[in-house]
């Protein structure tokens, strides 16, 4: 095991890469793909979009599954998450229901897929 670079006898756990990889896909595979593929959700042009977590990863956005994607842009992703701080309130300033978006993404996502 290595130790850590503050000089401390704190054993670092090694990193596990089969494990990393499973989670990378469960959390962002293919419906993140399928995300990021789609307009921004509050703005009126076409940009790249980033598959951003309605629910924070922290409070069960992302346990199992990725129901909880929607696609914004840079910017309306970092509204959201920086500025807004909350869900509820980004759905104020935008009139855009997050949750019903993902529930939306996520049933078309499925007949898509045919799961």
């Amino acid at each position: 095991m290595a130790v850590s670079a503050l000089r401390r006898n704190i054993p670092l756990r090694p990193v596990n890469a089969k494990r990393r990889r499973r989670l990378w896909l469960r959390n962002f595979g293919a419906k993140a793909e399928f995300i990021r593929s789609l307009p921004c959700l509050a703005c009126p042009y076409p940009n790249k979009a980033e598959a951003a977590h309605v629910r924070a990863r922290g409070m069960g956005g992302c346990n199992g599954s990725s129901v909880h994607l929607v696609p914004l842009c840079r910017g309306h992703h970092r509204f959201l998450d920086d500025e807004c701080g909350s869900p509820a309130r980004f759905e104020e300033e935008t009139g855009i229901d997050l949750m019903a978006e993902a529930r939306r993404l996520e049933a078309e996502w499925q007949a898509r897929s045919g799961a």
